[in-house]
């Protein structure tokens, strides 16, 4: 993959271990979807809808804003399994999905507000993070969301998981960005060790940047928010990072 940023709109990206796509809504409109033989995970990222899922109707709650402040509701679900998501308001969403190799056999709803967030890094490079998979959930599928405040620097050291060693974990990622307010920009640098990769990307409001290799990082513009809404996926869901050689005395974060 040569060009990793995919513009705003209805944005979808593939890659070996990850898919991902989001979609938008108008109240009263529905999409129907099968996972055929993939896991997934459907996240509302604003809006209120109903998701239906093997003959259950579940209400997702409103969340009127990705700012609002509280994590979003989450629906994991199993391969083979069909799903109706019903807009109430305006509504955008996202679809992950991955191989079925967790053994999840059941669809699991992580309700709107469930998740409390917690502090990655300080002062330049302090972020607020939802880990929006439950710890034990059988799923290679790993959701996030990052806020990160007008300055200040996220997933930062740079740092890789692509490739399958005792201290690292192969993860591909995918990085969908919202700003408050939404003329807000942040910019990305990915780069390698040996000099092959060493790109940077503007992103906007609705972009969308795939990360399936290489060392990542990003600040965002003074005087907005940024929230990064992540997903990773690889072989298994064991989230292990190298940390840039010359930046490594920067880590100022252990979760």
């Amino acid at each position: 993959m040569d060009d990793f940023m995919y513009r705003a709109g209805s944005v979808s990206c593939s890659m070996e271990y990850l898919e991902f796509e989001t979609r938008s809504l108008r109240a009263g409109e529905s999409v129907s979807g099968e996972t055929g033989g993939k896991e997934a995970a459907l996240t509302i990222l604003s809006g209120s809808c109903v998701v239906c899922t093997g003959g259950e109707a579940r209400e997702t709650g409103v969340r009127n804003s990705i700012f609002d402040g509280i994590s979003p509701h989450v629906t994991f679900l199993p391969a083979g399994c069909s799903f109706n998501v019903l807009a109430k308001t305006p509504l955008t969403f996202s679809i992950a999905k991955t191989a079925a190799v967790c053994n999840l056999k059941h669809v699991k709803h992580v309700e709107m507000g469930a998740i409390k967030s917690f502090t990655r890094g300080a002062e330049q490079t302090r972020r607020e993070v939802f880990e929006l998979t439950p710890p034990g959930t059988p799923t290679n599928l790993l959701v996030y969301e990052v806020f990160t405040s007008g300055g200040n620097w996220s997933s930062f050291p740079p740092h890789k998981h692509d490739t399958e060693t005792d201290d690292e974990k192969l993860l591909q990622e995918v990085y969908y960005f919202s700003f408050d307010p939404p003329e807000g920009f942040a910019l990305i640098w990915l780069s390698d060790d040996d000099g092959h990769l060493d790109k940077a990307y503007s992103a906007r409001d609705g972009d969308l940047i795939a990360i399936p290799r290489g060392y990542h990082t990003m600040c965002v513009s003074p005087g907005y928010t940024c929230s990064t809404h992540c997903v990773m996926a690889g072989p298994t869901n064991e989230w292990k990072i190298k940390v840039k050689p010359a930046y490594k005395h920067l880590l100022d974060w252990k979760r």
